[in-house]
């Protein structure tokens, strides 16, 4: 019986070593139930191996049953495709792909000639199904969370519940070299991981792709094991702090606060950040007990400036929830990271002109505050606000392929009023600079720390004026980030 499984990551367009790299954590959680039934697993990831497409052709072996492929929306499936065509020119086997773009697009996805089945949802319990019966020859028509070709029929088979994330086993650290994603996420550390805590989130924003992916649902792993893990990593790879990447940590606050309360009874050496945070779910954060356990960051949604908006995307918060929150992190050693996004299909000057305002607002009560550049809010499969889009001109893609052109950075949407065009474009660059965030990313690669205290100065003269339509230098940025991608590409197609 065949024993192997081979899990690859493809790149995802613009990859920073030692600055923004993460663990391919899904298929590191994909594995550990494989290597429970005893398969040999071998993850190969894109982004930081090389002679990478060589490593794949000699694990194309005869007892490797699958090759599983995870892939995002965006420039990741260009490469996930790549991937794929060289693994059907070299090799019979099945080829499996998975993540939130074919969770999303399993019906049109599966027409790619390069994918044989794709696994919707979460993978653990699918996904080992899946090569078990794979390796024995055996029907997949019984197999809940697939959608697959059973010759020239596309079959999808029936959705497959949720998981308990407690009775799934630990995650498969020793399969990938840990020390490549050690990173400065956590401001004033340098050696940072992430670790999850949750899944899903029970809001219903319409941008976002919880909705569809994880129905709504919210749902947490046992605080204990949590500790566990995340004292197991301090030690093993040497760790200063962790970053907890949920959808949603703050669901439920008491057990935010235990979380809190672990860490200080166990005296762990260890500073923590936290994505996934909304403003409303703040109010009833005990700040002070956050920060006596080793909080120093925390992500949070805000999106706009403008109530109008705000309403529009069904954030579920208002301006004065927001401001209040500021106050507290004004008067707190806990560093707030705001998301705005722009380009929104009824967001004139006047919208955005108000974002701009909260964000100089954020400045005078919080000066120690950081903001994510702007994103360009982007149609999304499986999101209330795709269908929206539609309505104002957007155009769905047609094939897999065509989703790689979609870059959440500089997405061109058709609604955006050609005078307002190059000011929403401009803020998408200046705004990564306008804080010291860059700085902190950037500590452990020299050259980009330069390029960023240069940037920070001319962020600093356009913020301070308003100058945001002639941004020349801004421009040559992006001039450069797109020569990157560019070479990228035609390296790809060369491969």
């Amino acid at each position: 019986m065949r024993k192997h499984v081979l899990l690859l990551f493809p790149k995802t367009g613009l990859d920073l070593k030692r600055v923004n790299l993460q663990m391919p954590m899904s298929l590191m959680c994909l594995a550990a139930p494989l290597e429970e039934l005893g398969y040999r697993v071998t993850i190969l990831d894109q982004r930081t191996e090389k002679d990478f497409f060589l490593k794949v052709k000699n694990l194309l072996a005869d007892d490797t049953i699958c090759a599983g492929i995870s892939a995002m929306t965006g420039m990741q499936i260009r490469y996930a495709l790549a991937i794929a065509k060289f693994i059907r020119e070299n090799s019979r086997i099945p080829i499996v792909w998975g993540g939130i773009h074919p969770t999303l697009m399993a019906e049109q996805s599966i027409r790619n000639n390069c994918i044989d089945i794709i696994v919707r949802g979460e993978g653990e319990i699918t996904f080992a199904e899946l090569v078990r019966a794979l390796s024995r020859g055996s029907s997949l028509d019984k197999i809940p969370g697939i959608t697959w070709k059973d010759g020239a029929k596309i079959r999808a088979n029936a959705e497959r519940n949720f998981c308990d994330l407690d009775k799934l086993p630990p995650t498969s650290y020793d399969l990938v070299n840990v020390e490549k994603y050690v990173t400065a996420q956590v401001p004033g550390k340098n050696r940072s991981l992430d670790v999850y805590t949750s899944r899903g989130c029970p809001h219903s924003c319409s941008f976002c792709f919880n909705r569809s992916f994880n129905n709504s649902s919210w749902r947490r792993r046992d605080i204990d094991k949590v500790i566990f893990e995340i004292e197991w990593m301090v030690k093993k790879f040497h760790l200063d702090s962790v970053n907890i990447n949920d959808d949603n940590f703050f669901v439920d606050i008491d057990r935010s606060h235990t979380f809190c309360k672990r860490l200080i009874d166990k005296k762990i050496p260890l500073a923590w950040g936290c994505q996934g945070v909304r403003i409303d779910s703040l109010e009833k954060v005990d700040f002070d007990l956050l920060q006596r356990s080793g909080c120093k960051h925390l992500y949070m949604g805000i999106e706009s400036g403008s109530e109008k908006i705000i309403q529009y995307i069904r954030k579920g918060i208002t301006l004065n929830q927001i401001k209040n929150i500021v106050h507290k992190f004004s008067s707190s050693g806990i560093i707030a990271h705001y998301n705005f996004m722009v380009g929104y299909p009824i967001e004139a000057e006047t919208e955005l002109h108000e974002t701009i305002e909260l964000v100089n607002y954020i400045m005078r009560v919080d000066p120690k505050a950081y903001f994510s550049s702007f994103h360009i809010i982007t149609p999304y499969p499986g999101t209330e606000f795709y269908r929206l889009s539609q309505q104002h001109g957007f155009i769905p893609p047609q094939k897999l392929e065509e989703w790689s052109n979609i870059r959440w950075e500089y997405e061109q949407v058709p609604w955006i009023p050609a005078h307002m065009r190059k000011t929403v474009f401009n803020l998408t660059l200046l705004t990564y600079f306008i804080d010291r965030k860059g700085l902190d990313k950037t500590k452990n690669n020299l050259l980009l720390r330069i390029i960023t205290k240069v940037y920070m100065a001319f962020a600093k003269i356009h913020w301070k004026h308003k100058q945001f339509k002639f941004c020349p230098e801004f421009r040559l940025l992006n001039r450069l980030v797109n020569y990157k991608m560019s070479r990228e590409i035609r390296n790809l197609a060369s491969s």
